[in-house]
């Protein structure tokens, strides 16, 4: 048995950006091109918050298929008052075949978001994150409209529960640490797998296109 290995970054500075967004839902403000990607929970203002979107093009991963693991990799290099250690944030997908570079707050805040979601808690500065969205990224590349080649959006969103003012942020593209410091996503699944197509999914899946090597896991539901 072989595994394909995915890897990819974040390609441009408008595939990753912060929303800052009312919790009732009536407004919303897009910002690109920011070397950061904040995350903050506001007990001001009428009850706002950031979050934060990335958008993986070229995802070049065949219609369902069976991931033994898949994970974004994010750092941060803000100074200790800039993260509320301890507190914790949810990353969602998009739910949808290809996820188009959003152009207003809207896109971000109305987007649908998956069923699958995965928690984390923020720790101090100069910290490495490795999080596991195995679920989410076998959801959309599952849906019937999935085609590879297509782009995978994922939110992190701060936890609207839990009270008074937090905050967390991450290196974008336009970090100034340079290219090993933009988000990534890494995918390792198994192209010899039976593969499952959602009812009423048309046609056939595609070539895999990736690195193969040896199984170094087993399947697992998901990595920390």
């Amino acid at each position: 048995m072989a595994v394909v290995e995915f890897n990819t970054r974040i390609a441009h500075s408008h595939d990753d950006g912060s929303v800052r967004v009312n919790d009732d839902g009536t407004n919303s403000t897009l910002l690109e091109s920011l070397s950061t990607l904040p995350v903050i929970r506001s007990s001001t203002g009428g009850g706002s918050s950031y979050w934060s979107y990335l958008r993986f093009t070229n995802v070049t991963i065949p219609k369902g298929q069976t991931f033994y693991s898949s994970r974004i990799s994010l750092s941060t290099h803000r100074k200790n008052s800039f993260h509320t250690e301890g507190k914790t944030l949810r990353i969602y997908g998009v739910d949808t075949d290809n996820f188009a570079r959003p152009t207003t707050g809207r896109d971000i805040a109305t987007a649908p978001l998956t069923t699958a979601y995965y928690d984390f808690t923020v720790r101090g500065k100069f910290s490495s994150y490795y999080l596991s969205v195995r679920d989410i990224v076998e959801e959309i590349t599952s849906r019937s409209g999935w085609v590879s080649g297509n782009a995978i959006g994922l939110i992190i969103k701060p936890m609207i529960t839990a009270p008074g003012y937090y905050s967390w942020s991450a290196n974008s593209y336009s970090n100034t640490y340079g290219l090993h410091y933009r988000p990534g996503l890494t995918a390792r699944y198994d192209p010899t797998a039976p593969i499952e197509i959602p009812a009423g999914a048309e046609g056939s899946t595609t070539e895999s296109v990736g690195t193969v090597i040896e199984p170094e896991i087993t399947p697992e539901k998901a990595e920390a």
